[in-house]
C-alpha cells in the first residue's frame, strides 16, 4: 500500500496476517521510491519471520509452564496419597498387639514416608528431575530421629555434604530409602533402647564426590556392636536384602565395617546411570 510519505506493508507468515510494517519519512522518494520499496518488503519479511517466532516461543513457553504445573500437581497428589496411607499403616500399628506386626509396621512406615519426601521436594523445589541430595537427607534422617527415639535418648543426628549436589529423581529413590534402612539400623542396634550408650552418641551421614560422576555415602555411629545387624551386604533379613538390592539398584559398592568407635557403612555409586 502507497501513502504520499512512504509504504505500509502488511506483515504475513505462512499466509497468516500478523500486522502492518509502514516506512515513513523518505528523504528523495523521486530517486529512492523502488529501492525504498524493495528494502521494506525485506524488512517486512524479516519482521515477520520475528514476530512469527516469538509468538511460537510465547506459545511453546505457556506448554512448559503448563506442564511444569501438571507435573507439580501430580507430585503433590502423590505425596499426599503416600502420607495418607502412612497415616492408615499408622492407625494400624497402633491397635497392632504382636511385636512382629508392630515392628514391620513401622518399617513400612519409615520407607513409605522415605518416598513421600521425595515427591514434596519435586513438589516445592524449581527442579522437576532432580532433588537436591542433601537437604533430602536431611529431612529423612530429622524424621527418622523423631518417631525412633532420638529426642528420648541423646543421639546426635547429622548430614553433611555439598549443598548444590542434585541427584535426579531415578537415583534418588533407591538412595533415600537406602539411608532410610542404614540409620534406622542404626539407632535399633547402636543404641538399643535401655542399652548404655558412649558419652556422645551420634550418627552422621555424609555425602561427597570422590571423582568425577562417582558419590561416596557414608553412615558412621559410635555405638555399640549390635548382633543380627540388617545393613550387612550378607543375610536374609528383609532390611538386609533390601539394602543390598537398593545397593545393585544404584550400580554401586557397599562396604560395612567394625570401627573402634561403632560401624561405618560407605556407599559408592555412579552419580548418573550407567547407559
Amino acid at each position: 500500500m502507497r501513502d504520499p510519505d512512504g509504504f505500509s506493508l502488511s506483515l504475513s507468515w505462512g499466509g497468516k496476517p500478523l500486522g502492518v510494517l509502514q516506512v515513513r519519512g523518505v528523504a528523495h522518494p523521486e530517486h529512492l521510491d523502488r529501492y525504498a520499496e524493495l528494502t521494506a518488503r525485506v524488512l517486512s519479511r524479516v519482521a515477520g519471520l520475528a514476530v512469527a517466532n516469538a509468538r511460537t516461543f510465547a506459545s511453546l513457553e505457556r506448554t512448559l509452564k503448563d506442564r511444569e504445573f501438571l507435573l507439580k500437581e501430580i507430585h503433590h497428589r502423590v505425596k499426599n496419597n503416600l502420607n495418607l496411607v502412612v497415616s492408615l499403616l499408622s492407625l494400624q500399628d497402633r491397635a497392632a498387639e504382636d511385636s512382629g506386626l508392630h515392628e514391620a509396621l513401622e518399617e513400612a512406615i519409615t520407607r513409605i514416608h522415605a518416598i513421600a519426601q521425595l515427591h514434596e521436594f519435586l513438589y516445592r523445589g524449581e527442579n522437576l528431575g532432580a532433588v537436591p541430595l542433601v537437604s533430602y537427607l536431611q529431612a529423612l534422617v530429622g524424621y527418622l530421629g523423631d518417631i525412633g527415639g532420638a529426642a528420648e535418648r541423646p543421639v546426635t543426628l547429622a548430614v553433611s555434604g555439598a549443598e548444590d549436589l542434585l541427584l535426579e529423581t531415578k537415583r534418588a529413590v533407591p538412595c533415600g530409602l537406602l539411608v532410610t534402612e542404614l540409620v534406622t539400623n542404626a539407632l535399633k542396634y547402636a543404641f538399643p533402647q535401655g542399652g548404655a550408650l558412649p558419652a556422645h552418641p551420634e550418627v552422621r551421614v555424609t555425602v561427597e564426590r570422590r571423582q568425577e560422576g562417582l558419590l561416596a555415602l557414608e553412615v558412621r555411629d559410635n555405638g555399640i556392636e549390635g548382633d543380627g545387624a540388617p545393613s550387612g551386604t550378607s543375610g536374609t533379613s528383609l532390611g538386609t536384602l533390601l539394602v543390598n538390592a537398593l545397593t545393585q539398584q544404584l550400580e554401586g559398592t557397599l562396604i560395612r565395617e567394625r570401627t573402634g568407635e561403632g560401624y561405618v557403612v560407605a556407599l559408592t555409586f555412579p552419580e548418573k546411570k550407567t547407559p
